[in-house]
């Protein structure tokens, strides 16, 4: 019998009052299991077994051809559980019966899944909700949330953010391949979500969040359910072999998308203030040494750097683009299809749809560990009378450096030959912390020290470099300037 508690808090998994059962956990499996390999280094070394690095190399082909539960399944079972029970599973809900005091479920899928699926039972209220698919023959998709029956705060939504996320999706990445969307609750008050084909299981935490207490400026309910859904396509339909970088075609997309989503439902000052929640990361205490995004293996770099990094690609070459691309990837690695996709095809196919005279930005993005400092050192206004047209003419002065920095921490500075966002504001309104925008343009940025002339339509309050931070730097702060006479 064990005594006091764990490191990771008490196991609920299975409890008298939820189950959850995890397919590669508990059921039998078929073949060589390398993910259960050691690949801790202590536990290598304890063993007399040469240390090496959890994930294969980017550049080694032969493990495209691997990643953990990445085969595709078909699912067909019975389940049972007490009386008093529901069961969720993969798939529709074919036949549920009673007998004795136990009740069962027939569960299967009508496509294949990935090999990555979890059986669920506990005492479920169940919310519904359906989305049907654009265009005359869109068949319609049941959307369900299992949920425990006092946590009924945010369930209309989390459906609505279902039903925006499937139609967004769908219309940029592919179509949605099950008949039902659902979200199904375990215990626990962490953020640890996980997405299985078609269901998505989320810890009873998040179904209590309280999204008019947040003071992100966003809803962050309606965010997280979009990033979740996302992974019906990032993860699911799309699998990364299992080598460096491969969360940058899971997490890092799966935001991206969610980012898109809300922009396109709620309006700009919503994914705005999501991509300010992700970019708050840049101001914890961190080391700039790594590795580029395209070989990173760490969260920060998943959930944070790569889908920022996207974001500003498509705001440089256009969101069109970029998901055209995301489109592609889906279309040509297919679930089972060997070899796998890596970052590398990721790059190529973002690479097809970058202007030559962008080239070097997603470069410096996915293929090298770059960072920019950029600072406005003075704006003013050099002719205070007012032009023919009505306007006044604005000298900003900026200072800017870019440069690379290896896994060691060694920087070292590149020749700057780039394009960089240029913004100016009018003065700011009560309660604003800055005032509307009246200019935003790309200037080609050659030296350290430029001073660049801008004209503006109202008198401006200030102006700033990179005013939406979409190149990577770690003090933004100096970014701005107020416009002087």
């Amino acid at each position: 019998k064990a005594k006091g508690f764990t490191n990771e808090g008490a196991n609920y998994l299975v409890d008298a009052k939820f189950t959850q059962v995890k397919n590669h956990d508990w059921l039998p499996v078929i073949g060589y299991q390398q993910y259960r390999e050691l690949d801790e280094p202590g536990a290598r070394k304890k063993y007399g077994l040469a240390i090496r690095p959890a994930n294969a190399s980017l550049y080694n082909e032969q493990a495209r051809n691997y990643a953990p539960f990445s085969e595709p399944v078909s699912f067909n079972a019975v389940i049972g559980t007490t009386d008093d029970q529901t069961v969720v599973a993969p798939g529709s809900l074919r036949k549920t019966w009673k007998k004795g005091k136990r009740s069962y479920f027939h569960y299967a899928t009508d496509v294949s899944i990935r090999n990555d699926y979890s059986f669920l039972s506990a005492k479920y209220a169940l919310y519904k909700g359906e989305w049907k698919a654009p265009g005359d023959q869109g068949r319609p998709v049941a959307l369900e949330i299992y949920y425990d029956a006092g946590n009924t705060k945010n369930l209309e939504r989390m459906i609505k953010s279902m039903k925006a996320s499937l139609s967004y999706y769908t219309k940029e990445f592919g179509p949605y391949p099950h008949q039902q969307l659902r979200f199904v609750t375990n215990p626990g008050y962490g953020g640890g979500n996980h997405a299985d084909p078609g269901n998505i299981i989320a810890q009873e935490g998040f179904f209590i969040l309280n999204p008019e207490q947040n003071e992100q400026g966003f809803d962050m309910v309606t965010a997280v359910v979009a990033h979740e859904v996302a992974h019906q396509w990032w993860g699911k339909q799309l699998r990364s072999a299992y080598v460096e970088g491969a969360g940058l075609l899971s997490e890092s997309l799966a935001w991206y998308s969610a980012i898109g989503m809300l922009e396109e439902k709620y309006g700009p000052e919503h994914s705005k203030a999501l991509l300010t929640f992700l970019m708050k990361d840049y101001e914890n205490p961190r080391s700039k040494a790594g590795v580029p995004l395209l070989q990173a293996n760490d969260t920060y770099n998943y959930y944070r750097k790569g889908p920022l990094a996207m974001h500003t690609l498509s705001r440089y070459i256009g969101k069109g683009k970029v998901n055209g691309a995301l489109k592609s990837m889906v279309q040509k690695y297919r679930p089972g299809q060997l070899p796998m996709p890596t970052s590398l095809d990721l790059y190529q196919e973002l690479a097809l749809v970058t202007p030559d005279s962008l080239q070097y930005l997603l470069h410096d993005l996915f293929k090298t560990n770059t960072f920019w400092d950029l600072q406005g050192k003075q704006a003013t206004i050099k002719k205070v009378k007012r032009n023919r047209n009505g306007s006044y003419e604005v000298t900003f002065t900026i200072e800017a450096r870019k440069y690379l920095v290896d896994q060691n921490g060694i920087e070292k500075d590149v020749p700057l030959r780039d394009w960089i966002e240029l913004g100016v504001f009018a003065p700011a309104k009560e309660g604003e912390i800055r005032g509307k925008q009246i200019y935003l343009q790309k200037h080609f940025i050659t030296k350290n020290q430029q001073a660049i002339t801008i004209t503006v339509p109202v008198k401006p309050a200030e102006a700033g470099i990179d005013p939406n931070h979409l190149l990577v730097d770690w003090d933004v702060l100096d970014n701005f300037r107020g416009v002087k006479n």
